[in-house]
């Protein structure tokens, strides 16, 4: 097995990571979906409750606002560990020789993209997603 084949048989392991940390992010924004509104269609039923007091909804609603959180933080994680792995793809592939090869294997751009949690975090993919989220549990609270 020569250099380009080994670097092609390693970029599919990578291929099948990357692919499983996208389906990972995927899962978990799904999750965070039908926990916050399961939360909103259950506040209502608050009042049924014989040791309801009406200082609990702001306890429900911040205990929600952590619980989304600390998914955005796990989604953060995935889509991080997605982007590492692109990088590494995107380094293999220049790596090869064969410049055929090299062009039929650059379906995404090659320039390096950032990794730091921080940077991930506060990207598209992640902030407006979770701030909707948020804001709609929060007026959903407010208008029930």
């Amino acid at each position: 097995m020569d250099k380009n084949e080994s670097i092609i048989s390693s970029l599919g392991y990578i291929q099948d990571i990357i692919k499983r940390m996208a389906s990972n992010s995927f899962f978990i924004k799904g999750w965070a979906l039908s926990i916050s509104a399961v939360i909103i269609a259950l506040i209502p039923k608050l009042d049924e409750i014989e040791s309801y007091s009406p200082n609990s909804i702001p306890i429900v609603i911040t205990l929600s606002i952590i619980i989304l959180f600390m998914f955005s933080l796990l989604d953060t994680y995935y889509l991080q560990q997605e982007r590492i792995f692109r990088n590494e793809y995107n380094r293999k592939v220049e790596s090869i020789d064969n410049e055929d090869i090299k062009n039929s294997l650059t379906i995404i751009s090659l320039k390096k993209v950032k990794t730091s949690y921080l940077s991930v975090y506060f990207t598209i993919s992640i902030i407006p997603y979770y701030f909707i989220m948020i804001s709609s549990l929060i007026i959903g609270s407010y208008l029930i």
